[in-house]
């Protein structure tokens, strides 16, 4: 046979093409389960879902030996906004009341019973000025929520501090009990503290006395204090001076001998207790120069013959050597008068 004919031949003859069945299920079931995938990943997956933009563009080619299924995603560039959150609403003015409420009752059930303790912090100490005898109490307290502290005397009429008290004892009313209370929600204790007069005043020294006003060097005096002491102790005295000397110094009243310069002196005397307690006090005085003697014999002072006279009530005076005394020739009364010379008396003092 000719290769003409053999090749006509061949082109006559139908050649079978093979099935592809097989491979179109296969894709089919492919792009079913790729559309579940995605659409999964848009509900569960937020993150996913926020950049996703227009779904899922699905591209399908053929060719006679492949066919093939390709999936284009499109991302948004947009950033889809969060919506803002609401507000909550505000609550009633009722149910806040009871929210509140409820708080506190917690609060209270979860605090403790107060506890109280009185102590002395100060005292006893003396007033002088009020003649009193005081304390200074202070409460030692526990509790939660913090206590209120309410005593049953208090002289310090709430200076000292909430927790703070004093007590004034006078010498009338010489023994006092304090009683004091603290309490909270959760309840209230007491105590008390009794408090007693401790206190010794010192001396009182109303002054110092002299046995005259006017004194002069060289001479002795008695001097003399008055004190007395109002808690009935004993007292002692002790003198002490600038000047001159003290005969015993211990004693009250005492002797004083005077210095033998005038001039400014001081005394002083102190007044102890039998607790102690010490007052002073002081007294200064002029000391002068010695006194003229004012016997007879020393005032010889010569009379001025060329003075002296009278004076004539409701009439004359009448002057000249003449002394007189009684009724005038007037018949009225007069007084006469006469003069010394007392020159030889300069520098000296009469008293």
């Amino acid at each position: 046979m000719s290769d003409k004919y053999k090749m006509k031949h061949a082109k006559d003859i139908p050649v079978k093409k093979k099935s592809r069945n097989w491979k179109e299920i296969i894709i089919l079931i492919s792009i079913v389960l790729a559309i579940a995938a995605l659409a999964l990943v848009y509900l569960f997956v937020p993150s996913v879902s926020a950049f996703v933009d227009r779904g899922v563009k699905f591209i399908f080619r053929t060719s006679d030996d492949i066919q093939e299924v390709v999936v284009v995603e499109e991302v948004a560039t947009d950033i889809i906004e969060e919506e803002p959150e609401e507000e909550p609403e505000p609550v009633p003015e009722e149910e806040s009341e009871e929210i509140e409420e409820e708080i506190e009752e917690e609060i209270e059930e979860q605090g403790t019973i107060p506890t109280i303790n009185l102590i002395i912090y100060e005292g006893p100490l003396y007033s002088k000025g009020d003649d009193v005898c005081y304390y200074r109490i202070q409460a030692e307290v526990t509790g939660d929520p913090s206590p209120d502290i309410v005593f049953s005397i208090d002289e310090s009429l709430g200076t000292l501090g909430p927790d703070k008290a004093q007590v004034n004892l006078t010498r009338d009313n010489q023994t006092i009990t304090l009683g004091a209370t603290a309490k909270n929600s959760q309840g209230q204790a007491s105590d008390s503290i009794t408090v007693n007069w401790n206190c010794n005043r010192a001396p009182d020294i109303s002054g110092i006395s002299l046995s005259t006003d006017t004194l002069y060097v060289s001479e002795q005096y008695e001097i003399s204090a008055e004190a007395s002491d109002l808690d009935g102790d004993e007292i002692a005295y002790s003198w002490s001076t600038d000047g001159g000397d003290i005969e015993d110094s211990t004693l009250n009243p005492t002797k004083w001998n005077t210095p033998a310069e005038p001039g400014d002196y001081t005394l002083s005397i102190s007044v102890i207790d039998g607790a102690g307690n010490e007052s002073l006090s002081s007294l200064k005085i002029y000391v002068g120069e010695a006194a003229v003697d004012t016997t007879p014999d020393n005032m010889d002072v010569p009379r001025k013959e060329s003075e002296g006279g009278y004076i004539e009530y409701g009439g004359v005076t009448s002057s000249g050597g003449d002394l007189y005394a009684g009724d005038s020739v007037n018949n009225k009364p007069c007084s006469g008068f006469i003069s010394f010379d007392i020159s030889s008396l300069g520098g000296r003092t009469i008293e």
